[in-house]
């Protein structure tokens, strides 16, 4: 009972936010982009304060909104960020570039090779520290000299070379190092100090490296004029500059240094070989030339490095895929694919690279070099799939059979795999046309060299289901109950993982309209294998989340491929199950596949199943004309292997109920009966032969209040619910459309609220009854009742309650003489946006008495004790959506009903 007084509760409040939404929803305020932001920015203090006022907008918070935006932009230029990141109108980047390269596919575009090494942005110079100073380092004016003498006296001397090119020693004069190596000027520095001062020692040691100046020049990404380190190389200088342009030449850098080119560079030799021996070291003054790409030629599939590179010098084949590295171990070497433009014409070659002259294929600019992959599924395997440990490709030999792949239940199976049907997918021809062999896998792992012991062939799959079908069957599983409360919490992270990894990968999808197309076409195919045993429209079925090898999932493609190889004069090897199996629906015919293996295939009979007699419907060709027959048999002989029960193609096998079999059908009733509670009903029985099992009504009880309520009938309210939001959501688009004054007050997010506290509440299911003429025995007005029926009999009520847009909704004590306008006014009269015209009455039974010419006169006959006065709301004050009328009156129909339940 409480907690039907809290769905009464949760009803009424989804009644008032229905209609307080319906009112916010005239007066919402439209959503503002950051262009109206600026738009309105932009008008005049006057204008802006008159928007504000007419809209309901904080200029303020506006303001904090746009010095955000200001700030965020502000922080995004101080950011470096790779090449290519594309960011937002807020200015930050679409998404995190480890996420993006989670989800991108291998078939991203190829980049040039060695394009990696300069991704950064380039940044400012930092000397170089903290280094070896090699031997042959020439010192120069900038540089800084230390030295430290100890002996007789001891001090510290950092002496900048001048631009001379001198050092100067106190107390000794200046040293001339500049043109010296760094051994020369160790050696000249020490010899002048142990000459001039007698007992003294130095330590001579570079310091501060003087910074040089070099020019960038060519195709570099960004060309100028860059500071540097004096020990910098090529490289280095590249970095700064942030490498080379995406036309620009990695394999030919060119060094000038006063007019003549010094050094070619090869990147190559660095990336590949790690032969850094033309990496100059560079002088200032020099220039760094990069000139525009010659050749390139694509490399991709199952290579080392698929890149674009960079030809110079290489004509072969062999030599191109040198530089990418070689191909894999598992590249197929015979078809080497060469796509080339060849006088304005695309060509294809073929190139057996396992041949000289197949290494030796000579390679031009712009080829595009495909090397395709080994055939995925080796030729001697055998492939098992579904619920076991150990799922993949398995070595064939010989005499390999099913025990030979299945050895052991508990090893080798997952708990819930489906110890009685199993099924082996082989090719049949040289077409790849399939057939199935149907074998029993318990008896096949007991029983070692048995029937069910499958000689297997290469390249079989051997395919296991689950027990379970659908996911809500597997997670009552007795395991569960078996796991800690670590193993628990575990299980919940993982499932929101998965959530959180399906939701982003939704977010990512870009072709929608494509994928919805797929998930269409799927479906008529679906629809396709249907149609070769059902005719006729059939029952939209409740959608139902499977288990991962239930038969559904796994059957699937196996059908497909039945379905799409039936030709003229072969029939597609597909039969149908209904009736009192576990798991009706068509499943693959299997050689030689008789009806005891088709019901093991559905997961075996069900308890009501017929034993006696079972039926096949049978297509059969008469010359140019088909026809159906009917074959009986008596089912039990056939399960037992007495008979054996063939069939064929589009074979349809109904397994028949037990006559007046039902299941346990329970019904409830309740409030003032002298026995209430749940019982059980057979076919046939009625509303007051429950009444009379449960010892009759009390003396309390409200005979004419009395609430009947119905599954079927909940769910044909929750159905007209749902039709009703979807109508009134059109006639909230047609309004705004054709209505220009009204509709930039919708806001769609308003709307959906509105919509969904409507489908929110749940339905009752009440079905109006005549409770007195079914107590006297009138045979006309008694129901027969169904599965989940409910009977309330609520406590005799002396109230009229009245709900709506009066000013104190509540109830009142009935007196006689009292009409609707007089209720009215004692709770304080009608609001302003009640509708006077559409006042209505629900009477104690669930009957509506609608408004007549004379409401005001009646008498007081017309109102007894249980009855609602319903005021709706006008639906002019909710942009004359005339549907909200019939919204509010049944929202306010299952309130009265849960009311009368609770007993309110």
């Amino acid at each position: 009972m409480a907690g039907i007084k809290a769905t009464f509760i949760k009803t009424i409040t989804a009644a008032g936010l229905l209609l307080s939404s319906a009112l916010a929803f005239a007066q919402s305020m439209p959503n503002l982009t950051p262009e109206q932001i600026e738009q309105f920015q932009n008008l005049p203090p006057a204008q802006q304060q008159l928007i504000a006022r007419q809209y309901g907008i904080d200029l303020e918070q506006l303001r904090q909104q746009q010095m955000q935006q200001q700030q965020q932009q502000e922080d995004t230029q101080t950011n470096i960020y790779p090449r290519g990141t594309q960011f937002d109108e807020m200015g930050n980047p679409i998404f995190p570039t480890e996420i993006k390269n989670l989800f991108e596919q291998e078939d991203q575009e190829l980049k040039r090779f060695g394009a990696d090494l300069f991704a950064n942005e380039p940044r400012s110079y930092t000397p170089v520290k903290d280094i070896p100073i090699p031997a042959h380092y020439l010192v120069g004016p900038g540089d800084v000299i230390n030295v430290v003498l100890f002996g007789k006296q001891d001090n510290k001397y950092e002496l900048e070379v001048t631009q001379d090119g001198s050092i100067l020693i106190p107390k000794l004069g200046p040293v001339q190092v500049a043109g010296l190596t760094y051994t020369e000027t160790k050696d000249v520095v020490r010899a002048r100090i142990k000459e001039q001062m007698i007992g003294v020692e130095a330590a001579v040691s570079l310091g501060e490296l003087r910074a040089i100046q070099v020019f960038v020049v060519g195709e570099a990404y960004r060309p100028g004029s860059y500071t540097i380190s004096s020990l910098s190389t090529i490289t280095q200088a590249l970095v700064a500059a942030g490498g080379v342009s995406e036309i620009g030449s990695v394999r030919d850098i060119q060094i000038k240094r006063a007019g003549k080119t010094v050094v070619s560079f090869d990147l190559y030799d660095l990336l590949i070989d790690g032969n850094a021996v033309d990496d100059l070291v560079l002088q200032s003054g020099d220039v760094v030339h990069i000139p525009p790409v010659d050749q390139l030629v694509t490399v991709k599939g199952d290579v080392v490095r698929p890149a674009i590179y960079e030809l110079k010098g290489e004509k072969s084949l062999q030599q191109v895929l040198a530089l990418a590295g070689g191909m894999k171990a598992s590249a197929f070497k015979e078809q080497v694919i060469i796509e080339r433009v060849a006088q304005s014409d695309r060509q294809l070659l073929t190139a057996n690279y396992a041949t000289e002259a197949g290494r030796n294929q000579a390679v031009m600019d712009g080829d595009i070099i495909d090397v395709k992959t080994t055939a995925g599924v080796p030729s001697n395997s055998v492939t098992l799939v579904g619920a076991v440990t150990r799922p993949g490709n398995y070595a064939w030999y010989d005499g390999f059979s099913i025990n030979d792949l299945i050895r052991s239940v508990n090893m080798d199976l997952l708990p819930e795999a489906d110890l009685s049907y199993g099924i082996v997918v082989r090719e049949s021809n040289a077409q790849r046309d399939i057939e199935v062999l149907q074998f029993d896998l318990a008896k096949a792992i007991s029983q070692p060299n048995s029937d069910a012991d499958i000689a297997l062939s290469p390249r079989d799959f051997v395919v296991v289901f689950s027990s379970y079908e659908q996911q809500s069957e597997s997670e009552l599983t007795i395991n569960k109950l078996t796991l800690t409360e670590e193993e628990r919490e575990q299980e919940k992270r993982l499932e929101l993982m998965k959530q959180y990894e399906m939701h982003f990968v939704q977010q990512l999808m870009v072709d929608e309209q494509s994928e919805a197309e797929r998930q269409a076409e799927l479906e008529r195919q679906r629809e396709s294998l249907s149609s070769l045993f059902v005719q006729g429209e059939q029952n939209e079925q409740e959608e139902v989340e499977y288990t991962e090898f239930s038969r559904h999932r796994l059957l699937e493609p196996i059908l497909m491929k039945l379905r799409s190889q039936s030709r003229l004069g072969s029939t597609a090897q597909l039969v149908f199950v209904d009736g009192e199996v576990r798991y009706p629906g068509i499943y693959p015919l299997p050689i030689n596949g008789n009806v005891k293996d088709l019901v093991l295939a559905a997961g075996g009979l069900k308890e009501s199943a017929y034993l006696k007699r079972a039926e096949i419907s049978r297509v059969e060709i008469m010359g140019e004309e088909a026809d159906v027959d009917y074959v009986t048999f008596n089912l039990a002989n056939a399960m037992a292997g007495d008979i054996d029960q063939a069939l064929q193609g589009r074979d349809r096998l109904n397994i028949l109920r037990i006559p007046q079999w039902q299941e346990n059908y329970q019904v409830e009733i309740g409030g003032e009966v002298r026995f209430p509670g749940s019982y059980s009903i057979r076919r046939g029985d009625t509303l007051s032969e429950l009444i009379e099992r449960a010892g009759g009504l009390t003396d309390y009880a409200m005979v004419e209040g009395a609430v009947f309520t119905r599954e079927v009938i909940k769910e044909q309210e929750r159905e007209r619910m749902r039709r009703l939001a979807r109508d009134l959501q059109h006639e909230v688009v047609t309004n705004s459309i054709t209505n220009t004054t009204q509709a930039n007050n919708l806001s769609y997010n308003e709307m959906r609220n509105l919509l969904r506290d409507l489908t929110s509440v749940d339905p009752v299911g009440r079905m109006v009854i005549d409770l007195p003429s079914i107590l006297a025995n009138r045979a006309d007005q008694d129901i027969q009742l169904r599965d989940g029926d409910y009977l309330h009999v609520p406590t005799q009520q002396n109230s009229i309650n009245i709900i709506g847009e009066v000013q104190f909704a509540s109830a009142h004590r009935y007196k006689d003489g009292m009409t609707v306008d007089d209720y009215i006014r004692m709770s304080g009269g009608l609001k302003g946006k009640a509708d006077e015209e559409r006042i209505y009455v629900i009477k104690a039974d669930g009957s509506v008495q609608q408004r007549e010419s004379s409401w005001f006169a009646v008498t007081h006959s017309q109102l007894e004790p249980g009855d609602t006065i319903v005021v709706p709301l006008d639906a002019q004050y909710i942009d004359n959506l005339n549907l909200w009328t019939s919204a509010t009156q049944i929202v306010y129909q299952i309130s009265v009903a849960i009311a009368a339940i609770a007993g309110l």
